[in-house]
């Protein structure tokens, strides 16, 4: 009789438990990787071997983008000048606005930087990392003949990339025509010039209004499993080439960005995007059109890898 009634009771929980949402509980350890992720979906940088001979190289990007690296420039962790099979890393950002999730967050001193162009670059040599100590000069390709342009690198502080005017660009960045020759050839770039040396990896072409008159916040606000163990939350402005990173501090589902100065009212998507292991990714996005504190609420759908890179494409 017990062997009875307790089949019927496992037969009751199995319907009533059928009848019910099943709660998903996320994996609490899990934290996203963001570089992983972006991979994905975004445009990262491209990887090129060069062999670099003791005298001045050339290498052109298939943008045309010209890196012209003067001879005995580049030296290992211990000083030592290289050559050889060297590995090089670099990727121009602007083509599509999407690809400014995976660049440092474009903010100088609390104001939005309107970036021309941004770019990563990467030397290295056996798996070590290798610097510049002599100027390498990237030309840029460009049609872009604003007046107010500065160049910037990312230093890292406290773990995250912040932008710093570069002690070479005390005067604007202007578009200029530019002629190079190197052995029989030659090249006509128009477009910007940046000097690079130091450790840095990040650089940009940037403009910003030297008007501002508001601070603003912007926060997004998100429900369980979702959480900054395992989303992303990106600001990407519609009427600039900007894009910033909002991050949790405390509160695990909240997400903002700020004290932002203000030139005009804020038009800019706000982005979710959320990995819970596996294969389970939740993607969400919002119009964020506004003239003071913006607070808005997300719950993430989820989406395949596939979808989510189509709507980040129409950005």
């Amino acid at each position: 009789m017990k062997s009875l009634i307790s089949f019927f009771f496992i037969i009751f929980l199995t319907v009533s438990c059928r009848k019910d949402e099943i709660v998903f509980i996320p994996d609490q350890t899990y934290t996203i990787n963001s570089d992983e992720l972006l991979s994905k979906l975004i445009e990262t940088p491209d990887t090129y071997q060069i062999l670099l001979k003791n005298s001045r190289n050339i290498f052109i990007t298939p943008g045309n983008i010209i890196i012209d690296i003067p001879e005995q420039s580049l030296v290992d962790e211990s000083g030592n000048i290289v050559s050889g099979d060297i590995k090089l890393q670099f990727k121009e950002f602007t083509n599509k606005k999407s690809n400014l999730l995976f660049t440092p967050s474009t903010i100088f001193e609390n104001k939005i930087l309107d970036c021309s162009k941004i770019f990563f670059i990467k030397f290295s040599q056996n798996g070590k990392e290798l610097h510049p100590v002599k100027p390498i000069d990237i030309y840029l390709p460009s049609q872009d003949f604003k007046a107010n342009y500065q160049a910037y690198s990312a230093i890292r502080s406290d773990n995250i990339l912040v932008w710093k005017k570069m002690s070479s660009s005390s005067e604007n960045v202007r578009n200029e025509a530019w002629n190079l020759s190197y052995e029989d050839a030659q090249w006509n770039v128009n477009g910007f010039k940046i000097s690079i040396s130091g450790t840095s990896n990040w650089f940009c072409v940037a403009s910003q209004s030297d008007q501002f008159n508001k601070e603003i916040n912007v926060c997004l606000n998100t429900s369980l499993p979702f959480s900054k163990n395992n989303s992303l939350v990106y600001m990407v402005c519609n009427t600039s080439t900007s894009g910033i990173k909002l991050v949790s501090e405390g509160n695990f589902s909240s997400f903002c960005i700020q004290n932002i100065s203000l030139n005009q009212k804020l038009d800019a998507k706000i982005i979710i995007i959320s990995h819970l292991g596996n294969e389970d990714y939740y993607f969400g996005m919002t119009n964020a059109v506004s003239d003071s504190n913006v607070n808005v609420m997300i719950k993430p759908e989820r989406k395949n890898i596939k979808d989510i890179k189509e709507v980040l494409n129409t950005l």
